[in-house]
């Protein structure tokens, strides 16, 4: 029987991850406070800035974001499928969802909690906080009438796709993606033949190749997170 679970792998020789990462984040601090500090108006570093490390961050996000719908699909099919047991589905996904209300309202809790005790942006500049306010008060009021619109019956609806290539391409359709693949994966369970346990097999691999992508890109993190922050700390100082 296929798992889902990678292999154990040789664990890398040097630096851990976790180390570079905190390296670049404070190199890219430090280099945003200088350059805002001393080069503010230097033409030369926003032209770092608008050609090397905001493009550079951006493709490793472009890079992780590609992956997340096959990977999305190909775990959940396999997850599905290696339940061998429709009852036993209906028992996870009742799991699931009740972790998943329980994190979520733990996220909002502390997301409110930090906003009210740190105050992000008030020891800020209030000239550049009213010029990035103004700047996405469009998006943030299309936020708030799109929330408005929301009905409960529609967000149903909609958890089922009428186009899954469509949904696969629109960010706000991952539901539908999820719903399709469990879909995929009872009938999987449901219709076992040579020819479903060869599109499984496929779907491993789908999965196998994801995941070692994802371990090569993610091997870019400490350079993308030292230009986030070189971008941020410069504008903002």
């Amino acid at each position: 029987m296929h798992s889902i679970e990678s292999s154990p792998s040789t664990p890398a020789k040097g630096m851990p991850l976790h180390y570079k990462v905190l390296i670049g984040f404070v190199l890219g601090t430090a280099l945003g406070l200088a350059g805002h500090a001393y080069a503010l108006d230097a033409a030369w570093i926003h032209s770092v800035i608008d050609y090397a490390s905001k493009p550079f961050g951006q493709i490793f996000l472009n890079l992780l974001f590609m992956l997340v719908v096959p990977l999305i699909f190909s775990a959940l099919v396999l997850g599905v499928a290696e339940l061998g047991d429709i009852a036993a589905l209906g028992r996870l996904g009742w799991k699931t969802l009740t972790y998943t209300a329980v994190v979520t309202a733990a996220a909002v809790g502390i997301g409110l909690l930090c906003v009210n005790v740190l105050q992000p942006g008030l020891h800020m500049d209030p000239a550049l906080v009213q010029k990035t306010m103004s700047s996405n008060v469009l998006k943030a009021g299309e936020i708030v009438s799109k929330g408005n619109e929301l009905r409960l019956m529609d967000l149903l609806v909609n958890i089922v796709p009428h186009n899954i290539v469509g949904a696969m391409g629109d960010d706000k359709q991952k539901l539908g993606i999820v719903f399709f693949a469990l879909m995929i994966g009872i009938g999987l369970v449901m219709k076992p033949t040579a020819g479903t346990n060869a599109f499984k097999n496929a779907m491993q691999g789908l999965f196998e190749i994801c995941m070692h992508l994802i371990g090569m890109f993610i091997k870019l993190a400490p350079y993308a997170v030292a230009c986030f922050m070189f971008n941020l700390t410069f504008q903002l100082g």
